[in-house]
């Protein structure tokens, strides 16, 4: 009996998810189509271009709004029509109690996660780099420049020494151009429009520099200056959208970053795993909701305020964890853990 019941709840709540994720495929991707045409449009991009594009930022929408959100809106739809339909009444007659009819919906919201952890880990990453690249192609007409660290500061003893880019050579990724370079010493400082950092001889060398000494005025030297840089050259991050697992939990506990880009990484390798975790959070949520609301019409008002309440809490995350607010995991994981107190209370109601 019980597994008859579970076959027949999913076969409710199956034919509902397909309809929710053509549903929120359409709203979801909406903006972004009309985005991808107005660029067609006003640049001339040929409109394969515009496919790979549209193609190159699904699994981002998929991820965020598309696979977590169909799985409320089934559970909730479904079991709103079985209410409407006295059904529920009749199992809990039958000696079915309402929280049994749970672990059905539980099963689509865990197949649900695990299709949404795949696409987070594996295509994600990759979509996010090629959806940038394609922008920036489609929008200036030119491919992206090489990757660049901005606001680059290094002290070794009382020497400080500033970059305010750092370019990498393309064929030589032991060689960088520097722009903007300041390297300032006890007792005199040198600016500089740019220069050269060679990491295997461990120098700078600048070049139409300024020097100034204390008390003196700025004395230009004509000639190249070469300073000791015993710094590691690091390749520029990538945006962390598009950076991997492993990158992640690297760039997360590399000592030599600025703990504001550690706790970003951190953020988002936290989010990488919560994200998929929302469709289980989310069916565990609105299959109680469901079971307590037998009216089709409330149950599509909770969806939206459903809806809301998490994408307002998961919008605000970002910014309190570059405020220093939360802590990268907490930050990370608090939507789902809200969505499964509420799930808890509302429980407590069914038995």
């Amino acid at each position: 009996m019980p597994f008859r019941l579970a076959r027949y709840v999913l076969r409710e709540v199956i034919p509902l998810y397909v309809a929710g994720f053509v549903l929120f495929l359409v709203l979801s991707t909406t903006d972004l189509l009309s985005s991808i045409v107005g660029v067609l449009l006003r640049n001339g991009v040929p409109l394969s271009q515009g496919v790979e594009l549209y193609l190159a930022r699904l699994p981002y929408m998929l991820n965020l709004q598309i696979l977590p959100l169909a799985v409320a809106f089934a559970v909730l739809v479904g079991f709103g029509r079985l209410a409407k339909d006295s059904e529920l009444k009749a199992a809990q007659a039958g000696g079915v109690r309402p929280v049994h009819l749970l672990w059905p919906v539980l099963l689509l919201g865990l197949v649900v996660s695990a299709a949404s952890f795949y696409n987070s880990s594996r295509l994600l990453p990759a979509a996010n780099a090629r959806f940038d690249r394609l922008w920036t192609e489609a929008w200036f007409r030119t491919p992206p420049g090489p990757p660049q660290q901005f606001r680059y500061t290094y002290r070794d003893g009382s020497t400080l020494y500033y970059a305010g880019s750092v370019t990498p050579f393309p064929d030589d990724p032991t060689r960088a151009t520097l722009a903007g370079v300041l390297v300032q010493k006890p007792d005199v400082t040198y600016s500089a429009p740019g220069g050269t950092w060679d990491s295997r001889k461990r120098t700078w060398q600048v070049t139409g520099a300024y020097e100034v000494r204390a008390g003196g005025s700025p004395r230009f030297v004509p000639e190249a200056l070469t300073f000791a840089q015993d710094d590691r050259l690091r390749q520029p991050a990538r945006s962390v959208e598009q950076l991997t697992l492993p990158v992640l939990r690297a760039r997360a506990s590399d000592a030599g970053l600025d703990v504001r880009e550690r706790r970003e990484a951190s953020f988002t390798l936290q989010r990488r795993y919560a994200e998929p975790m929302s469709a289980l959070a989310l069916a565990l949520a609105a299959g109680t909701l469901g079971l307590l609301l037998r009216n089709l019409g409330w149950a599509f008002a909770s969806l939206v305020l459903m809806i809301f309440g998490t994408y307002v809490v998961y919008a605000a995350m970002p910014e309190m964890v570059k405020a220093g607010a939360l802590s990268p995991v907490l930050a990370a994981w608090l939507p789902n853990v809200l969505l499964v107190l509420v799930a808890a209370v509302l429980a407590r109601r069914l038995t």
